[in-house]
């Protein structure tokens, strides 16, 4: 398969089925916790920031062998369990006094899209970045951040 745009990865599909095997009984499993990444400390040579929409759009929507995650599970998963894992109390659910980071989705069209080589940062450095679709909005601590872009 070759890549569409220069730099841009082509070992998606491929490396989501070994992934996939490795994980098939521990993702859903109640030890596990999902979501967590290296919030770009590797940005050079990985991207493990799409794992929320690798859950949201794999795990609970287009997985094929073996059972769907339900997608309330696997929200709190990567929420409620999250933050009380890390003693974060003020987050991971919608009630008063708790922080209230969301994102507004379309689940049916949230998709991972391949990764790219970007080289934007300090120095002519480069990193890895990979897009999402099915994002509408977020929200964090009541205020909207950010809204989906149409001019794209």
């Amino acid at each position: 398969m070759k890549a569409k745009h220069p730099g841009q990865a082509t070992a998606r599909q491929r490396s989501v089925v070994p992934i996939s095997r490795l994980v098939l009984s521990r993702v859903p499993h109640p030890t596990s916790v999902f979501g967590l990444g290296d919030a770009g400390a590797h940005c050079g040579i990985a991207c493990d920031g799409s794992s929320p929409t690798l859950m949201l759009e794999h795990w609970t929507r287009e997985r094929k062998r073996g059972p769907l995650i339900p997608l309330p599970d696997a929200i709190r998963m990567m929420t409620s369990e999250t933050a009380a894992l890390y003693g974060m109390y003020d987050r991971g659910v919608i009630a008063p006094g708790y922080r209230a980071d969301l994102n507004v989705i379309d689940h049916a069209s949230v998709r991972v899209l391949c990764p790219e080589l970007i080289q934007d940062l300090p120095a002519s450095g480069r990193r890895v970045m990979q897009r999402a679709t099915g994002y509408h909005a977020t929200v964090v601590a009541g205020v909207i951040t950010c809204v989906r872009r149409t001019d794209r």
